[in-house]
């Protein structure tokens, strides 16, 4: 009589039970498909196993997915790092108020508007020389001007 070996009753034709939820899964999976639960650490980069030329394997489920896709449709997870697409604002409105309260036209100066921000500064210098009340009108003016804006755009 022949030996024969028989797989345990876990791993089967290559398929095995999670076992956290029980579901009947790839045998290589490290993540189930059903609970999204992982059977192992998640891989530190996906591997790129091609299965066909069109097609790879999910580094996570180990279900067969096109090689383009940048997430798996049955575990959700992504396969590539994503970027952070948000756009930055290139100067704050705070600051640039605080700036010019303390020197007129420093907000301008620090937006980018350096000859603004010297114009804004003779001016309230004139204003401040010639009356009080003016040169506190025209550096509040300064401070207002210097706060508006689209910080994402200028």
């Amino acid at each position: 009589m022949g030996t024969s070996t028989i797989a345990p009753p876990e791993i089967q034709n290559g398929f095995k039970k999670c076992p956290f939820c029980s579901e009947i899964i790839f045998a290589e999976a490290k993540k189930c498909k059903f609970c999204q639960e992982f059977l192992e650490p998640p891989p530190e980069e996906p591997s790129t196993l091609t299965v066909h030329q069109n097609l790879k394997k999910c580094p996570f489920c180990s279900e067969i997915i096109l090689a383009e896709a940048k997430k798996c449709k049955f575990c959700q997870e992504f396969l590539e790092p994503r970027e952070n697409n948000f756009p930055q604002p290139k100067w704050n409105p705070g600051i640039a108020a605080a700036l010019s309260l303390i020197i007129p036209g420093g907000g301008q100066v620090y937006r980018g508007k350096i000859l603004t921000g010297c114009l804004w500064t003779l001016f309230v210098a004139i204003g401040y020389g010639s009356f009080i009340l003016p040169g506190m009108i025209l550096h509040l003016i300064c401070i207002s001007f210097a706060a508006i804006g689209n910080p994402y755009k200028e």
